[in-house]
């Protein structure tokens, strides 16, 4: 006999955060974390989509001008800029702090 159970989807508490979309086109461009996994970010209508290798693309909601959350997401994508200001990677945090780090590749 086996059992099987689902973890639920996270609730989402944070309300969005009124940002700067002109900031936003800067994060536009393929994101690798490794050989096997690219993330696609695109901007649309001042809204960032992100397309994970494999996966249709999911909006992501603004927590602030680098940091966002989405439906269904445990943590946050938050978008990282050099000492020129140039957006280099992003990493995702779990709730526990680890992260997953994605360089910018193009």
């Amino acid at each position: 006999m086996a059992f099987i159970t689902y973890a639920p989807l996270p609730v989402i508490y944070t309300k969005p955060e009124i940002s700067n979309p002109d900031l936003f086109k800067d994060f536009a461009g393929l994101y690798r974390e490794s050989p096997t996994v690219t993330d696609t970010i695109s901007i649309a209508g001042g809204h960032v989509y992100l397309a994970p290798t494999g996966s249709e693309k999911t909006e992501l909601v603004p927590l602030n001008d680098s940091a966002f959350i989405s439906e269904g997401y445990f943590g946050k994508t938050v978008f990282s800029r050099n000492a020129k200001g140039v957006v280099t990677h992003n990493y995702y945090e779990f709730p526990d702090g680890q992260r997953l780090v994605f360089t910018k590749i193009k």
